[in-house]
């Protein structure tokens, strides 16, 4: 980001905010989503908790993604095993509370 920003005369927050732009491809969706829900039914409301759980899982794949992409693609390492895994557990809370919606 700091050579990207003295390239590009640009300050280093904008160029340090595209990159981290570009591992949340996935959680950037879902946070809108979570927030408009928040907006339109509240925090306590089943479909907001299951916004919520999806934002979450999101997360944390794009996290473990990141983290693949800084160690060279090559190792499956601790971190992106962790992070897929939280993930899948996000998703079966969230698909239990679909369940239970109806």
């Amino acid at each position: 980001a700091k050579i990207n920003s003295n390239k590009n005369n640009t300050t280093y927050k904008d160029e340090y905010s595209k990159i981290k732009d570009s591992y949340n491809k996935r959680s950037n969706h879902a946070k809108e989503a979570w927030k408009k829900s928040i907006a339109e039914n509240g925090r306590s409301d089943i479909n907001t908790k299951i916004a919520k759980l999806k934002y979450k899982s999101a997360k944390s794949k794009d996290r473990a993604d990141e983290w693949r992409h800084k160690v060279g693609g090559k190792k499956t390492t601790t971190e992106e095993i962790m992070g897929y895994y939280n993930a899948s557990k996000y998703e079966d809370k969230a698909k239990k509370l679909i369940r239970k919606r109806g």
